[in-house]
């Protein structure tokens, strides 16, 4: 059996996750299942994308 981190869904407690997960066991395999947009983004953040305030880019989580 292969050792490895699971993590369902990818929201912003997943990218943490993995973040920690990759900061203590540098070769550890992360595998991320998510229906998500591919780059972790900031859902509260979106109403003010709506209105103009933010852009598109500065709902990264995280870089691509």
């Amino acid at each position: 059996m292969r050792e490895g981190l699971l993590i369902i869904g990818g929201g912003a407690a997943a990218v943490v996750a993995s973040v920690n997960a990759r900061e203590l066991h540098p070769s550890l395999p992360i595998t991320l299942v998510t229906g998500e947009h591919p780059t972790p983004y900031a859902r509260p953040s979106l109403m003010y994308l709506m209105m103009g305030q933010l852009r598109l880019a500065d709902l990264a989580l995280a870089p691509e």
